[in-house]
């Protein structure tokens, strides 16, 4: 006997299926559950319980007042994936810069020493950026890497040069980069930077990277804006 699954069970799979095969993309709205509504024949309270099974699964993320998007859950690159903006930009044709925003020796605090394994009054050093792509402010990215990792790391004029290009002249190999990423909203800092409204929908993208031997080389936390890294994804 064939069990058939609820209808909001059903209407999930279709959602979850049409992001699996790229007809939904990161970064992309999904219809109001009214249009979802008119579209599927499915009355909205079925509708918002099949959109709340894959905000579970974090394929999908709600922002109060601005709907819902297309999320990703964690994800763990290889070496071959790792590169950082500079290589995303150079890929695509766009030509890339930083406008370093705060470079300087930090204490590591309670937070960051869960993260890097170290006690919180070691020291770390703290590189805040803009990344550019053809002089548009693309990200708003915060990193942390322990002091004393590169050699004389502050006399390092990290506007022209990226973290990847000291690693490969330090001898440094890095290994693999466990990534999240949730949908918020920009704070009038943040969006000063990115030169952006207050409150517009972004992604924060939260990057620990590891050596080879599992110990913890570099925190970085990036808000970019949801619309410009869907146009570099679909550039690239």
């Amino acid at each position: 006997m064939t069990i058939k699954k609820p209808l909001y069970v059903q209407f999930g799979d279709k959602i979850r299926a049409m992001i699996q095969n790229g007809d939904l993309k990161y970064g992309q709205s999904i219809p109001s559950e009214r249009e979802l509504s008119e579209t599927y024949s499915i009355d909205r309270k079925t509708i918002r319980k099949g959109l709340a099974l894959l905000v579970e699964e974090e394929l999908l993320v709600r922002i109060p007042g601005k709907g819902t998007y297309v999320s990703k859950p964690k994800i763990a690159y290889s070496m071959e994936e790792m590169g950082g903006y500079t290589q995303l930009f150079q890929e695509i044709g766009m030509r890339p810069s930083s406008r370093v925003i705060f470079t300087g020796q930090v204490s590591c605090g309670y937070r960051l020493s869960k993260v890097f394994g170290i006690p919180k009054d070691a020291a770390l050093y703290k590189i805040v950026r803009i990344r550019m792509g053809d002089d548009e402010p693309i990200a708003l990215e915060t990193t942390y890497l322990p002091y004393h990792l590169v050699e004389d790391i502050e006399k390092i004029d990290f506007g022209i040069y990226s973290l990847y290009e000291i690693y490969a002249e330090n001898g440094i190999s890095p290994s693999r980069i466990r990534e999240t990423v949730e949908a918020v909203e920009l704070g009038a800092i943040e969006a000063k930077h990115l030169n952006l409204p207050v409150g517009e929908p972004a992604f924060l993208i939260i990057d620990t990277t590891y050596d080879n031997q599992g110990a913890v080389i570099e925190y970085t936390q990036g808000l970019t804006n949801s619309k410009r890294m869907m146009m570099i994804k679909v550039l690239q």
